[in-house]
C-alpha cells in the first residue's frame, strides 16, 4: 500500500512490504531516528542493500522520525508494542 496524504494527515500502511524502514545518521554517523521510504515491494524485514551509504536526498523519503531525547524514542517504542499486542489479542496482526 502506498504512504498517502489525505487531509493534511500522512498515512503509512504496512504489511505490504512496500515501505522501507530504516534507521537515519547525522554527518557524523551517530544514529539520531527513522526513516520510512515507499520501495519496490520485497519480503517484509528484507535488507535494502540499496540504501548503504546513501543520503536521504537519493529517495522519495516521506517520513523522518528524528530524536533529540532517548525516552522519547522510548514512549514511540511502547506505544507499538502495545499495539502489536492489542492485535495479537484480536487475532488480526497475523
Amino acid at each position: 500500500m502506498p504512504i498517502v496524504t489525505r487531509d493534511n494527515i500522512k498515512c503509512l500502511h504496512f504489511g505490504y512490504g512496500d515501505i522501507f524502514v530504516g534507521d537515519i545518521q547525522d554527518d557524523n554517523g551517530r544514529t539520531e531516528g527513522v526513516a520510512f521510504i515507499l520501495s519496490q515491494p520485497r519480503e517484509i524485514g528484507s535488507e535494502w542493500e540499496e540504501s548503504k551509504g546513501q543520503t536521504l536526498d537519493s529517495f522519495d523519503t516521506h517520513v523522518v522520525m528524528k530524536f533529540d531525547d532517548i525516552k522519547s524514542l522510548d514512549v514511540v517504542i511502547q506505544v507499538l508494542e502495545a499495539t502489536r499486542n492489542s492485535m495479537r489479542l484480536q487475532r488480526n496482526a497475523y
